[in-house]
């Protein structure tokens, strides 16, 4: 598997994260719940992996009462309360303050030593519409010369044209482009039905196993180890 001379980026749960405090404020305001920022934060991702061990992630996330109560179990909400919790934050992230609004603090620096690298950089997210401004708001817009935001073009991963917008934009062939995101059914599926040989996993908790199908890393920082001729991603189409 040649270099890549691309990276694609998720950005929900890579470069920006849910806000932790910001949830754990919410439920003590609204519901007088006294939670943990951190761990409200990291059961959304325990939630997700929860939802990719199903036989259907898509519907776990669609059917709210089912993420309620994995994201609850997680955050150690009391059973009766986690739907009630999981729709104040909802319409918490609809109506005041957005969620997932935590910098990724490696983010800024990883993206300027790639893109001073001379990697070109695009980002492939299933958002909501605010994509571009959610990057702006954090200084990210700048590394990126694409931006795919599914509500903007209609399609979402894991369908695979959603990146093939990206490579279309770009030019490039799906050898030339390495894709990075949180989430093993959405984002490893996606880039692998695009036919994206470099699939690299960004998993911050340790969650999921290793694979032939993916890199894992922890830290963004950890794919220059995977940029290094002896490092290249095993995964392999």
């Amino acid at each position: 598997m040649r270099r890549p001379t691309a990276v694609l980026f998720d950005v929900g749960g890579v470069l920006i994260l849910p806000n932790g405090q910001v949830m754990s404020e919410h439920l003590a305001e609204r519901l007088d719940l006294c939670v943990d920022g951190d761990r409200c934060r990291d059961a959304v991702f325990r939630a997700g992996f929860d939802a990719v061990n199903t036989d259907d992630p898509p519907a776990f996330w669609r059917q709210s009462e089912r993420m309620a109560r994995a994201w609850a179990q997680h955050a150690g909400i009391p059973a009766e309360l986690a739907e009630a919790a999981w729709e104040c934050l909802m319409r918490a992230d609809v109506e005041d303050t957005p969620l997932w609004d935590e910098l990724n603090p490696q983010a800024p620096a990883v993206l300027a030593e790639l893109r001073s690298a001379g990697y070109r950089l695009g980002v492939v997210s299933n958002a909501d519409g605010r994509l571009a401004d959610d990057l702006a708001r954090h200084g990210l817009r700048e590394f990126f010369e694409v931006l795919i935001d599914s509500s903007v073009v209609g399609v979402s991963k894991p369908d695979p044209r959603v990146i093939e917008l990206a490579l279309t934009a770009m030019r490039l062939s799906p050898l030339d482009v390495w894709f990075l995101g949180d989430d093993y059914y959405f984002d490893i599926g996606c880039a692998r039905r695009a036919r994206i040989a470099g699939r690299v996993l960004f998993d911050r908790l340790d969650l999921y196993p290793d694979s032939a199908d993916y890199q894992r890393v922890r830290k963004l920082s950890d794919l220059f180890g995977l940029l290094r001729p002896d490092g290249l991603a095993r995964s392999d189409g």
